[in-house]
C-alpha cells in the first residue's frame, strides 16, 4: 500500500472514530442556526488573533490515535487561555448560546452529522466494497506497526458501521442538519 493511500486511510480512520456521540436530544433549529451565525464572526476573531496559529496544534485531536473527534471542543480548549476569550464568549453568549461548553458540543455535533451526510450522500455499494477491501488489504500490512494498523482498522470499521447503519443519535442529528446543508456547505467553503 503507498504512502498516499495510507495517509487517506489514516485521515479516513480518525474520522470515523469521531463517531462516537454522546447521547443527547437531537439538533435543535435553533442550535444551528446559532451556530451558522457565529461561524463569521468566529472566523474574524481567529484571523484578528492567529488563534490556532499560536497554539501549534490545530486539529491533532482529531487525527490517528485520538478517540473522539471533537473540533470545537479542541478549539474551545485552546481559547480559554487565550487572550481574545472574552470577546469569544461574548460571540457566544451573543448567539444563545448557555456557555462556552454548549457552544463546542453543538459544532462538534453539527460537523459529526455533516460530515456523515456528506460522505454518504455518494456512497454506492461499490464503494462500501471498496472500503471492505481496504480494510482487507491494511489487517495484511506489514509496513505499519501493530498500534498503528490497530488503530486504523477500528476507525475504518467503526466508519463502515457508522455510515451502514449509524446510531440513532446520528441519524436524527442528520436529519436536523438535511435542511441547512447548503448554507453549511457555503459556509465551511467561505472559511477554508
Amino acid at each position: 500500500m503507498n504512502k498516499i493511500a495510507i495517509t487517506g486511510l489514516s485521515l479516513f480512520a480518525a474520522l470515523c472514530m469521531s463517531f462516537s456521540v454522546q447521547a443527547a436530544t437531537p439538533l435543535s433549529r435553533d442550535n444551528i442556526e446559532s451556530f451558522i451565525a457565529v461561524m463569521k464572526p468566529m472566523q474574524k476573531l481567529e484571523e484578528k488573533y492567529d488563534i490556532l496559529e499560536e497554539d501549534g496544534s490545530d486539529m491533532q485531536s482529531v487525527l490517528p490515535g485520538s478517540e473522539t473527534f471533537g473540533p470545537m471542543t479542541h478549539s474551545l480548549k485552546t481559547i480559554r487561555t487565550h487572550k481574545s476569550f472574552p470577546e469569544f464568549a461574548k460571540i457566544i453568549d451573543d448567539a444563545g448560546f448557555t456557555s462556552p461548553d454548549q457552544w463546542a458540543n453543538v459544532g462538534d455535533r453539527i460537523l459529526k452529522a455533516y460530515m456523515g451526510l456528506k460522505m454518504t450522500a455518494n456512497m454506492s455499494p461499490a464503494d462500501v466494497e471498496k472500503m471492505q477491501e481496504s480494510i482487507a488489504e491494511l489487517e495484511k500490512n506489514e509496513y505499519l506497526s501493530p498500534e498503528t494498523k490497530a488503530q486504523m482498522l477500528v476507525g475504518l470499521k467503526q466508519g463502515l458501521a457508522m455510515m451502514t447503519n449509524p446510531s440513532a443519535q446520528v441519524k436524527a442529528d442528520q436529519k436536523a442538519l438535511k435542511p441547512y446543508m447548503r448554507k453549511l456547505e457555503i459556509l465551511f467553503e467561505d472559511t477554508e
